[in-house]
């Protein structure tokens, strides 16, 4: 457990005399000061306050340390030695050579997480798009090049049909287009 050192008792009743003193000084300056507190009243008030606290708290911080300084408990650790002065130079190469084996070891390891990673993005961002397609109709051809007509031509766009033919009516059948002709 502790050692078999005694350990000297330092009296606690001197120190706690002298915080009773503090503390009666600072209740005597309340008490004979005017219903006012000045700054100084207040500045003695508060440091006769501090040295009774400190004055009370000594004697237990003196005995706190005393008892931890004599005695040691028995599974203690032992104080390491002072290591021998190393050539900064030499620590600063051993450490750097240290951390590229630990980066070499690391990288491969790595790599393949970054890869299996960016895999799994790429194919989220792949179901992302075919979701939003499946969930979107096609789009229809706005371009009437595209449609076939009833002769099975395909049809001029309806702007440039417009501009050819100008905003005359078209002709019910190709029969009465014959005759207007005539």
């Amino acid at each position: 457990m502790h050692s078999s050192a005694p350990l000297s008792s330092v009296s606690k009743i001197p120190f706690l005399i002298a915080a009773g003193l503090f503390a009666a000084a600072a209740a005597y300056i309340v008490r004979v000061t005017a219903t006012k507190l000045d700054a100084l009243e207040l500045i003695c008030i508060g440091a006769c306050t501090a040295a009774a606290g400190a004055c009370a708290a000594l004697p237990f911080a003196l005995a706190y340390v005393q008892r931890h300084t004599r005695a040691t408990p028995l599974n203690a650790a032992p104080v390491p030695a002072p290591s021998p002065v190393v050539n900064p130079d030499a620590l600063a190469a051993h450490v750097a050579s240290a951390v590229d084996a630990r980066l070499a070891a690391a990288l491969p390891s790595f790599t393949t997480k970054l890869t299996e990673a960016l895999a799994a993005l790429d194919d989220k961002r792949r179901a992302e798009i075919l979701l939003a397609v499946a969930e979107n109709p096609s789009v229809r051809a706005i371009d009437s090049d595209t449609i076939p007509s009833a002769a099975g031509k395909p049809r001029l766009g309806r702007g440039l049909e417009g501009l050819i033919r100008g905003n005359t009516p078209k002709p019910a059948s190709p029969a009465a287009a014959d005759q207007a002709a005539a």
